[in-house]
């Protein structure tokens, strides 16, 4: 199938079509992959935020931000407790609308919520219901996800 073509204009005179506007606009795309590329990752320390002042191991915390976008990948290990409040892990920035993404912990598939409004991601089961510190009591959780904050 052929490729269908638009003339193209003399933009600088130079007898040959598109070299500055195609080169420049070349340029300007390169320019914004290679800036998005190089994008540093944020290291950041997630706490206990459920009222239980658990210390949580930290195994690594990451994020990154483009805008109001921010990814997150964290991996840490609940301690060993009998605490009934609903799990709540401290996120590097407030959430502008509800979010959510998956988890592992122990080996099991879970999900994580985290509430318009809010900094705290709170594990919960397939079913969604929230699960509490002793629920989660000597476990590691590992997490990634994307979610939305203020610009």
């Amino acid at each position: 199938m052929p490729i269908t073509r638009t003339a193209m204009i003399d933009d600088d005179g130079s007898g040959t079509t598109g070299t500055i506007f195609n080169n420049a606009w070349k340029t300007e795309l390169y320019n914004q992959i290679d800036a998005l590329i190089g994008i540093p990752q944020t290291a950041w320390t997630p706490n206990d935020i459920s009222g239980a002042n658990l210390a949580i191991a930290i195994a690594g915390a990451t994020y990154i931000r483009l805008g109001n976008l921010v990814s997150i990948q964290l991996q840490f290990n609940y301690p060993i407790n009998s605490d009934g409040s609903n799990s709540a892990i401290s996120l590097p920035f407030f959430c502008i609308g509800a979010g959510g993404g998956f988890a592992a912990t122990g080996g099991v598939m879970r999900q994580y919520a985290i509430g318009s409004g809010s900094n705290a991601l709170r594990l919960v089961d397939m079913n969604g219901q929230y699960l509490t510190n002793a629920q989660l009591s000597g476990q590691g959780v590992a997490c990634a996800g994307v979610y939305q904050t203020t610009p």
